[in-house]
């Protein structure tokens, strides 16, 4: 649907109405001109008419003074009149056609120029709103394609797993670091650098720092950081090897408690072991929440 249809109508109305005034001008004033012709030669023939009738009685005065009122004389004098009238009315009649087709040509000079310019003028509008239509698409398709690129943009982003330098790591990810691009690199000096290469960002902790939740299992209150404290940790350096449980120790946990072999399982799209505590329980980690929790097979 044209964007500009209603304004381009409203313009060639606009137009017509400015020519069809112009043309209505000139058929008025031919028409005043082609009367006043008419006018005048209608005069004229009436002149003729009163001349005829004059010299006729001029003629048959005289003959009747000479008593040739029923000669040949009498009648070819009258007849002489009468061709003399209808000869003048005759040159009346072509003069007055000649005058009027003269203003005829004038006139059908002016409308073709008038029409001329009518299509020109419309021309003009519709090359106007054809301009303005292209521009409309142009900067439709131009934000129709902004758009589209704001949301692939807007999507890629939320598919990072470190937003900005120094944050925490998402994880509401599925599967492991490295599936998503994520390299770790642990440090002589006790840290842990994380580098996401979909974003180009990366963090870097202290590696007793859970960096997805920012919570340092080192120097923290809660199980976990009990834990980390009783039982030390495992190699990534936050996630202890045992387990705490409402501030009281459960015991450390072991991976080959059934037939030799450890369960495993996925959480978060992410493979881990499932470890058991001296009660029997087994336990999952859930790095998310920085904590462990109980396992049902």
């Amino acid at each position: 649907m044209a964007v500009y249809s209603t304004q381009r109508a409203e313009a060639k109305k606009k137009v017509n109405d400015i020519y069809d005034q112009q043309a209505e001008q000139v058929n008025k004033a031919h028409a005043a001109v082609v009367k006043e012709i008419s006018t005048a030669y209608d005069d004229q023939q009436r002149a003729v008419a009163v001349q005829k009738l004059i010299n006729e009685r001029k003629v048959a005065e005289s003959m009747a003074n000479l008593g040739l009122t029923d000669s040949g004389l009498n009648r070819t004098q009258q007849t002489a009149v009468q061709l003399s009238a209808a000869n003048a009315g005759y040159n009346l009649n072509r003069q007055k056609q000649a005058d009027i087709n003269a203003y005829n040509l004038d006139r059908d000079s002016k409308l073709s120029t008038i029409e001329q310019n009518r299509i020109s003028a419309t021309a003009g509008v519709d090359e106007t709103y054809d301009g303005l239509e292209a521009e409309y698409k142009a900067a439709q398709a131009k934000a129709a394609a902004e758009a589209a690129k704001a949301t692939a943009e807007e999507k890629e982003k939320a598919s990072y797993i470190i937003q900005a330098n120094g944050a925490n790591l998402r994880r509401d990810f599925k599967g492991s670091l490295y599936s998503n691009g994520v390299s770790v690199r642990y440090n002589s000096n006790g840290t842990t650098t994380y580098t996401d290469t979909k974003s180009g960002k990366s963090t870097t902790f202290d590696s007793s720092v859970n960096p997805y939740t920012g919570y340092n299992n080192a120097t923290g209150t809660n199980d976990t950081a009990k834990a980390w404290s009783e039982y030390g940790c495992f190699d990534n350096g936050y996630q202890p090897k045992g387990v705490y449980e409402n501030g009281q120790a459960v015991g450390k946990l072991n991976y080959t408690y059934l037939n030799g072999k450890c369960i495993r399982d996925q959480i978060n799209g992410n493979m881990q072991n499932v470890g058991q505590t001296p009660d029997g329980r087994l336990w999952i980690w859930d790095g998310s929440k920085n904590k462990y929790l109980l396992y049902e097979e």
